[in-house]
């Protein structure tokens, strides 16, 4: 069985402090600390509601005495729902399964004998978070029973749900309701009153759409766990919900003439219709010839894209735990303009009673209970804010195939299903997103790969260049699939490497990257291994391509064990690319930018030396280090571009130079550099992602110029050099990351900066741990150096003394 939690919110704590270190200026409607104090003040209440049974259950469990009141038995018949969405929602949000208020409760819903849809619904999704026992087998398997059970088969009703199943005696098998919502064992006035009208369909079976969502995603989450569910549940789900859309492509509550559409239910049956149809699709990913939109999906979103304005002006919780859920399911991040996680996040945040709760007082329901009010708001702000896996980029294919159908998206599902999978092997929620090249730049950043995909020839104009070589220069990576192995996208991605970055070419990754031997699947373990080329800067790969595998087509049809290289390469290529630890929410970023409300109050030139043949391997590392000391130090920075021995250094003070391969300088580069040092300016050195080739050059040149002066440099910088005395520095705030800790053979914080001093001032500094690297922001793996807050700040201390008189 899979299995997966959210990481603890201290992950997001410590990513939110590094950001802030770095000066990360992303402005958004609710910061990523407002949400994190949001979850954690929700979690907070929620168990302060916890009963001394550790349930949060507000009936006793169910009897049904002729003398009960018929509403109070109804509730009754509801018992371990309230405790299935409040142990959902806590474990969705990082909470721990084994911690001691929450492992009871688990045990409670392991051994209760729910009847209720929502219950049974509800608690399915418990068992992903969980470790496998043999009691949640069996839980599991009765689970999925029930609700096999449970679905209507007969009549117009076919494929939906009531409020429960089971007879009263609590035994396996459903006994079917009558109109009145109880069954006609209890008989009493239904929980739905008619003012609505009276459903339409089979006058026997009551249902609502409602109730049939929570079975179909209860029975998903079953099937997650490894659950049978018989192949035909799937086909009646789908055609009920296609069935009961109404023509303006949402969906109500029950089919009572008198109900109107709702956001709520429009939502649901969106949802409902994913999940279907990832169970029910013909597959045509081994043809290439793309798979059709779902109509009744399409029409649901346009339904959607056109209400959402109205919908986040007055929404209720489980409204946005609703659009939550398609948001994740559709990878849209926007419904028509609206980014509807950022606008609801917004409205949560804001509406956030001082316990910690939340209450509606709108939308479908404004009297739900508080509890479970706060549940829904939670789930919104955990998994709605979890990780971006991938952005999947839609774009235009020019003169493509008439055949093709949506060339960029031949197999829709594809990084939907991979980066659940994925999540589930992390133990953390992983979303996904489509997006295009008409955003910002800095949107393509809430993950940090870019997917394009498809058979035929990619061709970008211009604008649509620069948006995709800033994205990589600013840390992000492009993977590219070319389904069905067509030599036609294969052959036109290389060519778009080459527009992007001229000076880099492809090759196929060597057996020991660290893609195939350091992150969470060794290809050692693989008795194939899916061929993977790559374009790198020397530093870390900045484009990926799949030419023959076709991992797309594994993931649509989810073959994650007939091909599981595919899917462990691709997961092993996303913690390539992230801090394993801490992982960035959505909304959180790295990128830095000026912040033009600050006036800077002094400005700077520095010197980039040229030398050898990648002198400039990231670009967009000063860039975003310019950025924050304009907004950090008021401080304006001016690079200028030279070779050492052109005489430009006679017009800076700070001069840096970085490579990732040999070089040797010639007698006038040596001459001007000596003399600009020993006149008082101060040259930084750092070997890009840690080369050893580059640093062997650096250090034979050194010693050429400074004779036995260079000899200063066999020994690190004492913690008491002026370098680490400056405003503001702390060498707590250094660390390694995590490949130069393993080669160090060492946790240090102690920084290994090493200097040539001239008139008691350190004149040449020098790091054989990378430092450009990491002033780009991005975590990737297999660099040898600081991490790259640490980056920023070790570069900041020392731009701050070689500045200072």
């Amino acid at each position: 069985m899979g299995r997966h939690r959210r990481r603890t919110r201290w992950a997001s704590v410590w990513l939110c402090v590094a950001l802030a270190l770095c000066g990360s200026t992303r402005v958004l409607a609710v910061s990523s600390d407002e949400i994190h104090a949001s979850i954690e003040k929700a979690q907070a209440f929620l168990y302060s509601k916890q009963g001394k049974s550790f349930t949060w259950e507000p009936t006793a469990a169910p009897t049904f005495n002729s003398g009960v009141n018929p509403h109070i038995q109804f509730n009754m018949r509801q018992w371990g729902g309230m405790t299935s969405i409040v142990v959902y929602s806590l474990l969705a949000s990082g909470e721990n399964p084994q911690s001691e208020k929450l492992k009871p409760a688990i045990e409670f819903l392991t051994k209760a004998n729910l009847q209720s849809t929502y219950s049974l619904g509800i608690s399915s999704q418990i068992w992903l978070f969980v470790p496998e026992t043999p009691q949640i087998r069996l839980t599991v398997a009765h689970t999925a029973k029930m609700l096999d059970l449970g679905m209507i088969r007969s009549g117009d009703s076919t494929g939906l749900y009531t409020y429960y199943t089971g007879l009263k005696n609590g035994t396996d098998v459903p006994q079917w309701s009558d109109t009145s919502g109880y069954g006609p064992q209890e008989g009493t006035a239904r929980p739905n009153p008619a003012q609505h009208g009276e459903p339409k369909g089979d006058p026997t079976l009551f249902w609502d759409l409602s109730n049939s969502q929570y079975a179909v995603l209860g029975m998903w989450a079953l099937t997650e766990v490894g659950a049978e569910v018989p192949t035909d549940y799937w086909k009646r789900a789908q055609d009920a919900w296609e069935k009961w859309q109404q023509p303006e492509g949402g969906w109500k509550y029950d089919n009572a003439p008198k109900r109107k559409i709702t956001p709520a239910m429009t939502a649901a049956g969106i949802a409902t219709l994913f999940i279907t149809q990832d169970f029910t699709a013909t597959d045509h990913s081994a043809i290439c010839v793309g798979a059709s939109p779902n109509p009744a999906i399409e029409r649901g979103l346009a339904w959607m894209d056109h209400e959402i304005d109205k919908v986040v002006k007055t929404p209720d919780y489980y409204t946005l735990y609703g659009i939550e859920r398609i948001g994740v399911a559709s990878g849209h991040k926007y419904f028509g303009s609206t980014d509807w996680f950022q606008k609801g996040a917004e409205y949560i945040v804001k509406t956030q009673r001082p316990d910690g709760s939340w209450r509606s007082t709108a939308g479908d329901n404004p009297h739900r209970d508080i509890v479970a009010d706060t549940a829904f708001a939670l789930l919104f702000l955990s998994r709605g804010g979890a990780p971006v896996m991938m952005n999947k980029l839609q774009y235009e294919t020019k003169g493509a195939d008439s055949n093709a159908i949506g060339g960029w998206n031949e197999r829709p599902r594809d990084i939907a299903n991979l980066s659940r999978w994925a999540g589930r092997q992390i133990e953390n929620d992983l979303n996904w997103q489509v997006v295009n090249l008409k955003v910002p730049v800095e949107e393509l950043h809430d993950a940090p790969i870019l997917y394009i995909s498809g058979s035929q020839a990619l061709d970008f104009g211009k604008e649509e260049l620069d948006k995709l070589r800033t994205f990589v220069q600013e840390g992000g990576l492009i993977l590219g699939n070319a389904d069905c192995g067509k030599d036609a996208f294969t052959n036109s991605f290389t060519a778009l490497g080459k527009k992007l970055f001229p000076t880099y070419t492809f090759r196929q990754l060597p057996p020991r990257h660290p893609i195939f031997t350091r992150e969470q699947f060794n290809a050692a373990n693989w008795r194939t291994r899916p061929i993977i080329s790559g374009m790198s800067n020397g530093i870390r790969e900045l484009m990926l391509v799949i030419p023959e595998s076709d991992g797309s087509r594994a993931w649509q049809t989810r073959a994650d064990t007939t091909k599981a290289p595919l899917f462990e390469v691709a997961s092993d290529i996303f913690q390539y690319t992230v801090d394993k630890k801490h992982m960035q929410d959505k909304g959180d970023t790295y990128i830095v930018t000026p912040d033009k409300s600050i006036t800077a109050t002094k400005k700077l030139k520095i010197a980039r030396l040229l030398v050898g043949d990648n002198p400039d391997p990231e670009p967009g590392g000063w860039k975003r280090f310019a950025a924050v000391m304009h907004n950090r130090e008021k401080i304006d920075i001016k690079l200028i571009t030279a070779k050492p021995g052109d005489g430009v250094l006679a017009a800076v003070k700070i001069a840096h130079m970085t490579g990732t391969g040999p070089f040797t300088l010639n007698d006038s580069a040596r001459l001007e550099i000596k003399s600009f040092v020993q006149g008082g300016g101060t040259l930084i050195i750092d070997a890009a992602g840690g080369s050893s080739e580059f640093a062997a050059a650096v250090e034979s040149e050194l010693h050429t110029m400074f004779g036995n002066d260079a000899k200063q440099l066999d020994n690190p910088l004492p913690a008491s050099n002026p370098i680490y005395t400056q405003p503001g520095f702390s060498l707590d705030s250094i660390s390694y990351r995590s490949f130069a800790r393993e080669a160090l053979l060492r946790t240090s914080r102690q920084p290994r900066l090493r200097g040539i001093t001239f008139n008691k001032r350190v004149r040449v500094i020098y790091s054989h741990e990378d430092i450009t690297g990491g002033l780009v922001g991005e975590p990737c793996d297999g660099i040898y150096g600081y991490e790259p807050a640490a980056c920023t700040e070790l570069m900041r201390a020392i731009v701050l003394y070689a500045s200072s008189k």
